[in-house]
């Protein structure tokens, strides 16, 4: 029980909440084209839901694989917004876009792999992002 408690009522309600969240039935997904896991809770009921969020003594340490979870999830999201652009009222206008729209297109399109470059070389290369912060800052 947290050491945030206040009284013996929060006590007991901080108890009854680690009590109904260690209820909760955790499911792993292990797909076997990804080198992670994804883990959720499965809840019983809102009741439950609510008990794991107030649970202050519960695990909530990051993991690797909440990590690729998240940034799987995140270019998929950005995939499937990109995807739209393959629709007719977008691709009947690409003859007419101009040269230095082009131009900017791309380095629109070279910033994003830029963006995931840094997030490759923090993961590659742990506690340089200090480094890399005042390398530009100085530029």
């Amino acid at each position: 029980i947290s050491k945030k408690v206040r009284s013996v009522g929060d006590y007991l309600q901080q108890k009854k909440y680690a009590k109904l969240a260690a209820e909760a039935e955790t499911v792993v997904v292990e797909d076997p084209n990804l080198p992670f896991k994804i883990e959720s809770k499965r809840f019983h009921s809102f009741e439950e839901s609510v008990a794991d969020m107030k649970n202050l003594d519960k695990d909530c340490s990051y993991t690797p694989d909440m990590f690729m979870a998240e940034i799987t999830r995140s270019i998929e999201d950005f995939r499937k917004v990109i995807q739209f652009y393959h629709d007719p009222i977008y691709t009947a206008v690409f003859p007419s876009v101009t040269a230095p729209q082009l131009a900017y297109l791309r380095e629109r399109a070279d910033e994003v792999r830029a963006a995931l470059d840094g997030i490759i070389k923090l993961v590659e290369n742990p506690g340089t992002e200090n480094d890399n912060a005042k390398e530009e800052e100085a530029v």
